[in-house]
């Protein structure tokens, strides 16, 4: 008897087939659908149907082409051999259980297989380890298996298929499958034929120790689909999907859940096919190492997209040349997250391109994402939109890294969310000469490594971060022979302080460590967590480095910029806080921001000095704020390399000092403020220094030049006597030269500053500016922005040496000459109020033949006004200064006259007069002040009038004065009061019947006198009084008209000679004493006259007049009065 077996062998890692049954004798008489017992339930030869109960195998051969079972119940196994062409099999409502071998197994060499099992059917075979069904075909078979189950079915293994030929496998299940040691549905192919497989919405496919679903195709071509719409799950160190192709495509579809002990899903091709995962169900990795997707790829394309669904554990990838095109969704896993391995050979090789979805979260302890390609050709690309650690910190975020030198693809990375790692966060890079590009839209964390690191060997390297990143160096960039670009519009914090290898540095937030050219923008506010480290560290042939409006750039330690190499350009649009060092040469500091460069180096505690290292053009343009900021309360000061001049001081409590070391031009045009108030000092203190040198050595000239387009310099001093008295902040330059913007302005505040006379030596003075080289000193560099004044002097910024420049006192502040000329004004203001006694009653009166007329009581009324100039000098110890005021009055008087007392001799006239009068004084000569005046005054007079022509006229006058004196920025309102006392007397010789002449003498004494006051800036001024004595001796020559008609006409002439027998007013001001000098002796001419009416009861009298200083000081007074009496 001849035996024939299935020559077949099983493929590596696939389940084996069972043999072909033996033939036998027996078998031909199988081959009549005779069983090995005979059982009356089944009948037919081709169609064979079974129904009932049965016991015992079932065998069939080559003439059955169908068989059925419907409602049977078989205790044993069918087999069938080399059925007749097209094979069907139905099991309905059956139940078919073995303790040995298949429970029901086929071998067709003829054509197609069909088997279908429904959901009231049932398959046990628990010891077969060819599966509980099993369907093969034979290699020369060229026709389909196709296999649907709704069945419950369990054994050593589940459904299993092999086709041997060239024919395709379907297989779909919406039972249930256990197997106990094999794959529950499994299908191989061996000459090309494709597969597909669905474990339909309700099917479970559970396999022990076994792939849950199986399939291989193992011929050169031949696809394979997957779809999973229930369960497939896998217990042990196996696969829930597992699939291996030689060559054709393998498509895997889950919309279910599928969970394994080993890797959940399994895709390999050794050809050129491709492989696609796609999954919105769960794919849940049960075990602790194994992956929940694994995918190796020879050469086709890989495609996975799991962006609907969730992953626990993690995606291996390991592809060539095919190209990776990937999505993930929700991934938590206790491993590599997701690792994709590339190797592009070819030079059409796709590369790789790796997406996260947004909503989802990338979850492990270990890394998130990593692509590396390996080959010569091939780029990466990932784009985050979900998180990456946001359910815990990941051990490194996205990694993304071209290992090949010969490479020259880009690697572009786009984190449109969060990533939270524990080592880098963001890292792409490359061997070969491809760019490296990455972009954030959102927050960065790295606890222990680089926020964002990008290098490349020979490409250009582009970062961009829209969210805020923090690292132990925050964003990283290099490129040996490329560029590098870094720009930060969120902010970065560097938070390491080791060394990661050479001169490495870590800790930076924006760190260029190697480039050809490099550009870092930062938009936002860029800082360390480290003292000993710059936020912005740069190491480049050229760099530019742009600080923009609004953004910060501030180390923990003060180190704001390192340049380490090469020429670098500084922009500072923002506010950079600390001092920068380019350690390169040719480098240029713009700087054009409001917000300032703050020069500081505040360490841990110790305040040191700041110097910043320019090596190069500062230009400090007209926006530009240069600042030292100040330290208030250091624990402790370093004053290492400090350098003390003038009135400067060495650093301490308030006090600070700058230095910009190799700069060969410092071009301002901006802002330069070393006062209290600009730089943050808890209160203003003076002795604050700024050394700009071309070397590296303050106090040591380097030939360096200033040069002054406009610009301001703002400094704090007190303001004294100065000399060796200075106390205040200093600039110190090498050279100095003036541009087309002029002088820069000088802002002096005044820190508590008395004022006092500095003298106007060479080097008498404040020095505020100190210019090393004598011979390269511009003269007109520098002028005070406004006027400056302390107490009562007036400073001027003089370069006084011809080299440095120099506070000096040169004039007194406009109050203060306001205030030393007011007495001399309020003795004329008295003068021109007073008058004489025909400006106070007319000169008819004085007529000897008008006697009884003049003795009747009268009322009278008076106004005049006055306009003058004064010149002379205010004067104090060791200084005098020449000072000039015009005053102009005006007043209004009213009075009664009544005779006191006659005799043959003459009359005494008594007189009782109140007057308003106002005045106004201001400085001449381009000084800004004024007085105003105003009094009110009441007055008693007598007047003797004798029938000889001799008068005698005696007055007192008591006025209340009240003063409002202004000058620019401060005021003030002295009151006070003015006693006056007049003595005048003359004499009336006639020398023609109409004429005569009338010399006259008068004695004016006034005491003035005003209160103490606080100005308006809060400074106390002490009270002044003045006396003085005023002699006037004049002549009139007086022409009286013959009267006609009643009424009467005189007029008259008159030239005076005035002395002043005190030529100045003393007073004090600010504690200095003034005393304002002017000429003690005037002239005065003047024409008046007098007209009565008819009735001899209303006389109107005028006078015009005009008084002339004479001596060395002009001045000059024209006035005029009318007045008119009544008397009855």
């Amino acid at each position: 008897m001849k035996t024939y077996q299935q020559k077949q062998a099983p493929v590596k890692g696939q389940i084996a087939p069972p043999p072909l049954f033996k033939i036998t004798s027996l078998a031909v008489a199988a081959a009549f659908c005779v069983p090995q017992q005979a059982h009356a339930a089944c009948s037919g030869s081709s169609t064979v149907s079974c129904t009932g109960s049965l016991s015992g195998s079932l065998s069939y051969g080559s003439g059955t082409s169908e068989i059925d079972l419907v409602n049977a119940n078989l205790s044993g196994t069918v087999t069938w051999n080399n059925p007749t062409g097209p094979s069907v099999i139905t099991i309905s409502g059956s139940t078919l259980s073995t303790n040995t071998g298949q429970a029901f197994s086929v071998n067709n060499a003829n054509g197609a297989l069909s088997m279908s099992l429904d959901a009231a059917s049932q398959i046990t075979s628990p010891n077969s380890g060819s599966g509980a069904v099993s369907l093969t075909t034979s290699t020369s078979n060229t026709g389909d298996i196709l296999l649907n189950s709704a069945a419950s079915v369990s054994g050593k293994g589940g459904l299993l298929t092999w086709n041997n030929g060239s024919g395709s496998i379907t297989m779909s299940n919406s039972g249930s499958v256990v197997s106990n040691n094999q794959s529950g549905l499994g299908a191989t192919t061996a000459a090309g034929g494709s597969i597909s497989i669905t474990n339909a919405s309700g099917g479970q496919t559970q396999a022990s120790n076994g792939n849950a679903i199986d399939t291989h195709s193992n011929g050169a071509s031949g696809d394979t689909v997957i779809v999973n719409n229930g369960s497939a799950i896998s217990t042990g160190n196996a696969s829930g999907i597992n699939s291996t192709s030689n060559g054709g495509n393998i498509a895997i579809q889950n919309n279910g859940q599928v969970v394994a002990g080993g890797t959940a899903i399994t895709a390999s091709n050794t050809g050129a096919g491709n492989i696609t995962i796609n999954s919105s169900g769960t794919i849940n990795q049960a075990g602790t190492a194994a992956a929940a997707i694994s995918v190796n790829s020879n050469g086709g394309q890989v495609g996975i997209d799991t962006r609907a669904g969730s992953v626990n554990g993690s995606i291996f990838v390991t592809a060539n040349n095919g190209g990776v095109q990937a999505t993930v969704g929700n991934i938590a896993s206790n491993s590599n997250a997701v690792v994709v391995t590339y190797t592009g050979s070819n030079a059409n090789a796709g590369g790789v391109s790796l997406n996260t979805a947004a909503g989802t979260d990338v979850s492990t302890s270990f890394a998130g994402i990593a692509v590396t390609s390996q080959g010569n050709n091939g780029g990466i690309s990932v784009t985050t939109n979900g998180t990456i650690g946001g359910a815990q910190a990941v051990r490194n975020g996205v990694i993304g890294s071209i290992t090949a030198s010969g490479n020259n693809a880009n690697v572009q990375m786009q984190l449109n969310n969060t990533v939270n790692a524990v080592r880098t966060a963001i890292a792409g890079s490359t061997a070969g000469n491809g760019n490296v590009s990455i972009v954030s839209q959102a927050a960065l964390a790295s606890q222990q490594g680089h926020g964002i690191s990008a290098s490349s060997a020979g490409g250009n390297v582009s970062v961009t971060a829209n969210g805020a990143v923090t690292g132990v160096t925050a964003i990283r960039g290099s490129s040996t022979s490329g560029n590098v670009a870094l720009t930060a519009n969120a902010n970065t914090t560097g938070t390491g302080a080791v060394a990661l290898s050479g001169n490495q540095l870590s800790g930076a937030a924006l760190q260029v460590a190697n480039a050809v050219q490099a550009t870092v923008d930062n938009y936002a506010s860029a800082t360390t967590q480290s003292v000993s480290v710059a936020a912005v560290d740069v190491n480049a042939g050229s760099a530019i480095v742009n600080n923009h409006a609004g953004a910060l750039l501030a180390g923990a330690g003060d180190f704001a910029i390192n340049g380490r190499n090469g020429n670098v350009t500084v922009n500072n649009d923002g506010t950079i806080t600390g001092y920068v060092t380019l350690q390169g040469s040719g480098n240029t500091f713009n700087n054009n921001s409001s917000h300032s460069l703050d020069l500081r180096n505040y360490v841990a505690g110790v305040q040191n000095v700041a110097v910043a290292q320019i090596n190069g053009v500062f230009n400090n343009n007209a926006d530009g704020v240069l600042r030292v900021l100040a330290v208030n309360a250091p624990q402790s000061v370093n004053n290492a390399g400090a350098w003390q001049t003038g009135g400067s001081q060495l650093p301490g409590n308030g006090v600070v000092q700058g230095q910009l070391t190799g700069v060969s031009n410092f071009n301002n045009s901006g802002t330069i403020t070393l006062q209290s108030a600009d730089i943050g000092a808890a209160q203003a203190v003076a002795g604050k220094l700024l050394v700009i040198t071309g070397g590296q050595t303050a106090g040591a000239s380097g030939g360096g030049t200033y040069t002054s387009n406009g610009g301001q310099l703002r400094l704090d001093a007190v303001l004294n006597q100065g000399g060796a008295a200075s106390l205040n902040d200093m600039l110190v330059v090498d050279r100095t030269a003036v541009g087309s913007g002029g002088a820069t302005r000088v802002s002096v505040n005044n820190v508590g500053g008395l004022g006092g006379y500095t003298g106007n030596g060479p080097s008498d003075g404040i020095e505020l500016i100190k210019v090393l080289d004598a011979g390269y000193s511009a003269a007109n560099a520098f002028s005070l922005a406004a006027p400056l004044g302390a107490g009562a002097f007036q400073y001027s910024l003089r370069q006084a040496d011809g080299q440095n420049w120099y506070l000096q006192t040169t004039d007194l502040v406009p109050l203060a000459k306001i205030q030393a000329m007011l007495p001399v004004a309020l003795s004329q203001y008295g003068l021109d109020t007073l008058g004489t006694l025909w400006q106070r009653v007319g000169s008819r009166r004085y007529q000897p033949q008008q006697q009884e007329e003049a003795g009747r009581p009268a009322a009278w009324v008076r106004a005049g006004g006055h306009r003058g100039y004064t010149e002379g000098s205010i004067a104090g110890n060791g200084f005098s200064y020449a000072s000039s005021y015009q005053l102009n009055d005006d007043f209004i008087e009213i009075g009664a006259d009544h005779r006191l007392w006659q005799s043959g001799k003459g009359s005494w006239i008594g007189s009782l007069f109140g007057s308003h009068g106002n005045g106004s004084m201001k400085l001449q000569n381009g000084a800004d002040g004024r007085a105003d005046l105003s009094s009110n005054s009441l007055g008693l007079a007598a007047t003797w009038y004798g029938n000889n022509g001799y008068y005698l006229d005696m007055l007192g006058k008591w006025s209340r004065i009240g003063t409002r004196l202004a000058a620019t920025g401060v005021n003030g309102s002295p009151d006070g009061y003015s006693a006056l006392f007049s003595l005048e007397t003359g004499y009336q010789r006639a020398i023609s019947r109409d004429w005569s002449v009338v010399p006259q003498l008068q004695l004016v004494w006034q005491d003035n006198r005003l209160d103490g006051y606080t100005d308006s800036n809060g400074v106390k001024q002490q009270a002044d009084n003045d006396r003085n004595l005023m002699g006037r001796l004049g002549v009139a020559m007086r022409y009286a008209k013959p009267e006609a008609e009643g009424r009467g006409f005189n007029g008259y002439i008159k030239a005076d000679l005035l002395h002043s027998f005190q030529n100045s007013g003393l007073v004090t001001f600010s504690g200095t004493p003034l005393a304002f000098q002017s000429s003690r002796n005037s002239m005065e001419l003047g024409v008046g006259g007098n007209w009565s009416n008819a009735k001899r009861t209303v006389d109107t009298y005028v006078e015009l007049n005009y008084r002339h200083a004479l001596g060395g000081n002009a001045g000059y007074t024209a006035g005029g009065m009318l007045g008119a009496r009544y008397h009855w």
